[in-house]
């Protein structure tokens, strides 16, 4: 049975965060979470850029504002959309009107 060749497999650079190993670490789990829904790999990256490593309290302020802006497009998108409409069609869209069936005469 042969090893794995451990030389390899290179730990992933850190691109954000290069002197801060915590903040470049709940980056990664952010950006995991974009695999089953959880999170949009360019908003983590945007809101990660805003950051001041080091600064817990810059951490809370940008995902906190990243949460309010996408909560607020949630919102907006919701108030167009009315019970029974398509999903995605904005109130008061006009109806695709149907074409009318062809007529045939059969005598």
């Amino acid at each position: 049975m042969s090893t794995p060749d451990t030389g390899a497999m290179r730990p992933l650079p850190q691109l954000l965060f290069p002197d801060d190993l915590q903040f470049w670490y709940e980056t990664l789990r952010w950006l995991g979470l974009a695999a089953y829904g959880g999170a949009d790999f360019g908003e983590v990256v945007t809101t990660a850029q805003r950051i001041s490593g080091g600064l817990y309290g810059s951490w809370y302020e940008q995902w906190a504002a990243t949460a309010q802006r996408v909560e607020a497009e949630a919102r907006a998108q919701l108030a167009g959309w009315l019970p029974g409409t398509r999903r995605g069609e904005p109130v008061g869209w006009p109806a695709i009107p149907t074409p009318p069936r062809a007529r045939t005469n059969v005598l």
